[in-house]
């Protein structure tokens, strides 16, 4: 990787998602092609390298790749992985970050194995209790953040306030929103309304100096109004899995009907 001065470098855990280097490598390959970035792969090298094989060395000149032993599964406890496997490619990927090696580490594999090496490699910030996963998943809503996608099923009102700081500090550093808005998913706008867990952070919403815009309804998502949108583990997960196959139905009738044409391209970019 010789020509990765002045790049950002990802370290990507290659043996993540349902199907490993088969996917990560050629995603690899065109991100390095598309954007500025170099990328460490990190896992069993002997797949990685048959991947990488299928390439020519032009388009691989800004990939290396670190070994790592074992993957950390969905069913698995991520904090005793952590201590079995601790060679295994999240962990590793996420060690590469702390030694400074690299900006950042993706994972398409266990959620919980990110949350615990980033936690435990990385701390958190003051006052902050745990950490979420948020981002935008919706074509339409583009620079919504989400939280928490589904690192929390069961979060207390305290831990949603947090989220509430994290997804506003997300909005001003990667989107670049002076005072992000953030609105608490219910299933209605009226004050009040909603569960307990809904009714009481809303409470502490309103008392803690963020820019809390009150309640929305879940087809609020879609109209990009809001910078930051609140709800537990559980229903940002739902959200995240109801809306990723509801899109891709959706872009696979838009194919039948108009063919593979720039029209069905452009549409189906804009719901993703």
């Amino acid at each position: 990787m010789d020509n990765s001065k002045n790049l950002n470098i990802i370290a990507l855990d290659a043996m993540g998602g349902d199907y490993g280097p088969e996917v990560t490598v050629p995603a690899a390959v065109e991100a390095t092609e598309k954007k500025d970035l170099a990328v460490i792969l990190v896992g069993e090298k002997k797949l990685i390298d048959r991947e990488l094989s299928k390439f020519s060395p032009l388009e691989t000149s800004l990939l290396s790749v670190v070994p790592a032993q074992g993957v950390v599964t969905e069913n698995e406890s991520p904090a005793l992985a952590y201590r079995t496997k601790p060679r295994a490619s999240v962990y590793v990927a996420a060690g590469i970050v702390k030694a400074g090696k690299a900006s950042g580490f993706v994972s398409m594999g266990s959620t919980g194995a990110s949350i615990a090496a980033s936690t435990v490699l990385y701390g958190t910030m003051d006052g902050i209790e745990r950490g979420a996963i948020g981002g935008p998943v919706i074509g339409y809503s583009p620079r919504t953040v989400i939280v928490d996608l589904g690192t929390n099923v069961d979060t207390r009102p305290e831990q949603l306030l947090d989220f509430g700081a994290l997804g506003s500090i997300m909005s001003r550093v990667i989107y670049k929103e002076k005072n992000p808005k953030i609105a608490l998913l219910s299933v209605g706008k009226e004050k009040g309304k909603g569960s307990s867990l809904v009714k009481e952070t809303s409470v502490l919403l309103e008392n803690s100096g963020l820019n809390f815009v009150g309640n929305i309804e879940p087809d609020d998502l879609l109209k990009n109004e809001f910078e930051v949108v609140l709800c537990d583990g559980f229903v940002g997960n739902i959200i995240l899995k109801f809306t990723e196959s509801l899109g891709k139905i959706i872009c696979s009738q838009i194919n039948e009907i108009l063919g593979e044409t720039d029209i069905s391209k452009t549409l189906t970019a804009s719901i993703f």
